[in-house]
């Protein structure tokens, strides 16, 4: 069984910038907390869990007779413009305030795919995020929101596997969006 999720994946680019602005404007904020290397930057869409081989395979066929009928945009662009903080797991992020259609969309595809695995998905509602450090107890007082442009030119299954020197994420399968 390997532990998957459907992302947005970001480029090399896209993810640098991003670094860059995080190093600039939150590392002294948050020095007590646990930095996510720029290799980890995606946008999930769905975490799936635990899936057996026959379920990812059932996944990547479905994905793509899906994508091969969907009419393609090229890329997704999303800009980055607040801040946030997930209390519980103590994950602080950068996300965009308005979702596209499109990514509204996709979401919902990938979900259904899940659902019909019979993979347990999340019930809240979806909040696009890049996270960037976890461990994090509180929202600084005095962060500025950014204004990152950013566009998703595919998205992947991943897959998450801990190492000794941390998570690392895989991509198994990629589609254009």
């Amino acid at each position: 069984m390997k532990r998957l999720f459907f992302a947005l994946d970001i480029s090399e680019h896209d993810k640098a910038v991003i670094a860059k602005w995080r190093a600039h404007h939150l590392t002294s904020s948050y020095q007590q907390s646990k930095t996510i290397p720029q290799d980890n930057f995606h946008i999930t869409l769905a975490f799936l869990g635990l899936v057996d081989s026959s379920q990812q395979n059932r996944l990547i066929t479905n994905m793509t007779q899906l994508r091969q009928q969907a009419e393609l945009s090229g890329s997704l662009p999303l800009t980055l413009n607040q801040i946030g903080l997930f209390k519980k797991p103590q994950v602080l992020y950068i996300a965009n305030t308005e979702i596209p259609k499109a990514l509204v969309t996709l979401h919902a595809q990938v979900n259904n795919l899940a659902h019909k695995e019979q993979l347990p998905i999340e019930e809240r509602a979806y909040l696009p995020h890049i996270s960037l450090f976890r461990k994090a107890k509180n929202l600084a007082i005095d962060l500025s929101n950014p204004n990152i442009q950013i566009s998703a030119p595919s998205f992947s299954l991943y897959q998450s596997m801990s190492h000794s020197n941390g998570v690392q994420y895989t991509p198994i399968a990629s589609w254009p969006i």
